[in-house]
């Protein structure tokens, strides 16, 4: 193989990366560098394949991510080979002008949400199977889909495996009998477990955590009466397992700790972003967001014996609420202008705060609160000298200064723009 002089070496240094993340790769020693040094090269991209595909999918360059490279264009150029033929993908890649390679770039798009609609077909099908049947009772499950195609076996046996936390094989019909991937769980050696039965394929392959097999139309049932007489598998070893790294509580989430955690990346295999967990929370909404963009639903009422737990999960959901509508909210005193421009928007006839009123506005409370103390340090406590004999919540701040952020949420509704938050806080910092 002949050796590239660096210099020119350096042009492809882009695909070196994307191949890295694409094809798995563990992002460790000198395959991070690659990624690391490569996504800035692919960021400024004179591809036209990769800048059309980029486009096609709304992310903008200068923001591609391995993540973009593993779950958004990786994928697009993977479907053509998996539907179709890589050619096309080749072909965007080789694209002499932005037309052509916007053509091409449109088909791969197409072709992927054709895959992702197959594949969710390819789920349901098989979710079907497993909660209609007995399948449900077995510790490994074996799934015969005739008709799924069978470059989507193995992602709709992840999906299952992910569902149902057990071992799965995923088979279809091919032209000389049937073909099949499986995927696994860590306490079940896939590739070990199906040599105890070897006999009932044509070929088989894999290793402990994936496999692939061919084998006789008629060996499908015997297959997965083998393997569940056969696995020693248990409850415990069937329950799903959240393996974090480090408990953290809510309230130490801040800009610049995100931004620290970004000088980890990039993140991929043998380099996972860090799962952090904090316990005895209250849930107070859930929402669902996906290419709707559906902002979250307002809290529950707020009970008053629990108003200082529930103040930082407030506060986090104003965040979410205000972020989806556009507004940065980030716990900074320049947010504070955002949120009175928030008040004024929203404060007429159809806007969000004229509905759930009283949820919406302990949440902006707990959100000028928290950004108070953030800003200048204090704490919250329970306020039980109103006359009217009613417990407010306060923040004490260091410089002497108190404050009571939700009364004033309210009264800055009904007054109007004319009493701001942000001069209030503003204030609030002088002491």
């Amino acid at each position: 193989m002949r050796q590239l002089p660096p210099e020119e070496a350096w042009a492809y240094l882009e695909n070196a990366a994307f191949a890295t993340v694409g094809d798995v790769m563990p992002l460790t020693g000198e395959n991070r560098i690659i990624v690391k040094e490569g996504l800035k090269a692919l960021n400024q991209t004179r591809n036209f394949g990769i800048r059309a595909l980029a486009a096609r999918n709304q992310i903008e360059l200068g923001k591609i991510k391995a993540y973009h490279i593993g779950f958004v264009l990786g994928p697009c150029l993977n479907a053509s080979g998996r539907l179709d033929t890589a050619k096309r993908a080749l072909d965007m890649l080789l694209a002499e002008n932005e037309y052509i390679a916007a053509e091409y770039a449109g088909d791969l798009y197409d072709l992927n949400v054709s895959r992702k609609e197959m594949t969710e077909q390819g789920v349901q099908k098989a979710v079907e199977l497993v909660e209609q049947g007995s399948l449900k009772d077995d510790k490994v499950l074996v799934i015969y889909l005739p008709d799924c195609h069978e470059s989507l076996a193995g992602i709709i046996a992840g999906r299952i495996r992910e569902r149902y936390h057990r071992p799965v094989f995923l088979l279809t019909k091919s032209e000389d009998g049937v073909k099949g991937s499986g995927r696994s769980i860590e306490s079940y050696s896939m590739y070990e477990e199906m040599t105890k039965c070897k006999e009932l394929f044509t070929k088989f392959g894999g290793h402990p955590m994936a496999a692939g097999l061919s084998l006789p139309e008629q060996n499908v049932e015997v297959f997965r009466q083998k393997l569940n007489e056969n696995t020693a598998l248990t409850e415990e070893d069937l329950r799903g397992k959240i393996v974090i790294d480090v408990p953290m509580p809510l309230d130490y989430i801040s800009k610049p700790l995100v931004e620290e955690l970004n000088i980890l990346e990039p993140f991929g295999k043998s380099n996972e972003k860090p799962v952090f967990a904090d316990k005895n929370l209250q849930i107070l909404s859930m929402g669902i967001f996906g290419k709707k963009k559906n902002p979250p639903q307002p809290p529950a009422a707020v009970s008053r014996r629990t108003l200082l737990e529930d103040i930082p999960i407030a506060a986090s959901w104003i965040v979410k609420a205000l972020n989806s509508s556009g507004y940065q909210a980030d716990y900074t005193l320049e947010s504070m202008r955002e949120l009175d421009r928030f008040f004024d928007e929203q404060s007429a006839p159809g806007g969000i705060l004229s509905k759930n009123r009283g949820q919406i506005l302990f949440g902006l409370g707990a959100y000028v609160g928290q950004t108070a103390i953030r800003l200048y340090g204090g704490h919250w406590h329970t306020d039980d000298s109103d006359p009217k004999g009613e417990v407010n919540i306060a923040v004490e701040l260091e410089n002497g200064a108190r404050l009571w952020p939700v009364v004033r949420c309210m009264k800055r509704c009904k007054l109007g723009p004319e009493e701001s938050l942000y001069a209030y806080l503003y204030a609030a910092g002088k002491g």
